[in-house]
């Protein structure tokens, strides 16, 4: 098993605001239920995407009242074939779910 980790290139002189708590915001705060807390699932749930559209509406406005540069993490990190056996998704179904997890970031990240 490789422990080798992975650097993010940096500008000199950005500040980086990077996001987190994502599932506990998710699940304390909005009520939803996430299964072996793959979050990838509530693609699916209009209005646990309506939550989460301004969960990251927020911390976008934030980063840029503050001049920081955003870091935005997927939350397709569980919309792997493992979980996805355990959650019952089909290699399709699980190709859906993450191409809905990017078209979410990308959607979310236009000004």
């Amino acid at each position: 098993m490789s422990t080798k980790s992975v650097k993010f290139p940096r500008e000199k002189g950005v500040l980086y605001l990077a996001e987190g708590g994502t599932e506990t915001e998710v699940m304390y705060r909005h009520g939803h239920q996430l299964r072996e807390f793959a979050m990838f699932e509530l693609m699916d749930k209009p209005d646990a995407v309506a939550d989460m559209k301004d969960m990251y509406r927020r911390y976008l406005d934030v980063a840029a009242r503050h001049g920081f540069a955003a870091l935005l993490a997927g939350f397709d990190y569980r919309a792997s074939p493992d979980w996805a056996d355990k959650l019952g998704y089909s290699s399709d179904g699980l190709r859906e779910m993450q191409h809905k997890c990017i078209d979410f970031l990308r959607d979310i990240s236009k000004p």
